[in-house]
């Protein structure tokens, strides 16, 4: 484990992120409770993600001007994903069960191919 990269550990994220939502969204009709349980765990592992990209990755690792335009798609998808968790989060506390996921896996799953095949080979 010490001996991985930082894309491996991305990588590895982005499957357990992925993994997360597909649990989330399974189990959302069965009980309001665990429905709430399994966002809040989705939540935190895509927020912390998110965090240890841009404050950790982008912060420490010099990039071209041509990536650097990337790394600011990059940071505009990632608002773009903190708003939706938001509206999520909000449906779910409204106490709605009746969520579109779908979107939101879409958006994720552009998101992440984007970061795996362009932003991740330059680390």
């Amino acid at each position: 484990m010490m001996d991985e990269s930082i894309p491996d550990l991305m990588l590895r994220d982005h499957a357990e992120i992925l993994k997360l939502l597909n649990e989330f969204e399974a189990g959302r009709m069965e009980n309001p409770a665990l429905t709430v349980q399994l966002f809040d765990r989705f939540q935190w592992k895509l927020e912390r993600h998110l965090l240890v990209e841009e404050r950790v990755i982008f912060s420490y690792t010099s990039f071209s001007r041509e990536s650097n335009n990337m790394v600011q798609q990059i940071l505009e998808e990632h608002k773009i994903l903190l708003r939706m968790l938001g509206n999520i989060q909000k449906d779910l506390m409204s106490g709605s069960l009746d969520l579109e996921i779908s979107d939101m896996k879409d958006f994720l799953d552009k998101h992440r191919k984007f970061e795996d095949e362009e932003l991740y080979p330059q680390l």
